[in-house]
């Protein structure tokens, strides 16, 4: 079989092409699987960070009282005649532990009831009298 100069500089581009590409994916594959790795790095990184975020959620959520009736006072004013039940909410007394509220042809009147005989009268949506028990 004889080969003439051309075919074996054409063989030669063949076999010199597949050892470069050869070459650059193997090195390719080492860049990519470097990569790879890095990222799986990180995916585990990010993993232990929402785990560490998830137990402080958890440890705040548990050290919030969890009744709603009392929120946290963060007011100090004491409630007057004359206020609104929002400005009674604000005060220092807050929201009550119980309510009754009765309406009649003359308006309404509530009655808010706090610990230890603490009551708030209210008419027509204001404070009218204050029993505080000493």
């Amino acid at each position: 079989m004889k080969f003439n100069v051309s075919t074996i500089i054409a063989i030669l581009a063949v076999v010199v092409l597949l050892v470069v590409f050869g070459v650059e994916y193997y090195s390719y594959s080492q860049e990519q699987k470097a990569f790879d790795e890095e990222v799986e790095k990180d995916l585990d990184r990010l993993k232990e960070y929402n785990t560490i975020i998830e137990n402080a959620e958890v440890e705040k959520s548990n050290s919030i009282p969890t009744s709603t009736k009392q929120p946290i006072v963060l007011t100090s004013y004491e409630p007057k005649i004359g206020m609104t039940a929002q400005q009674v909410y604000d005060s220092s007394w807050g929201y009550p532990n119980d309510q009754t509220k009765s309406t009649t042809a003359s308006g309404t009147t509530e009655m808010w009831v706090y610990p230890e005989n603490n009551y708030i009268h209210f008419k027509d949506g204001k404070v009218v009298s204050i029993n505080e028990s000493n």
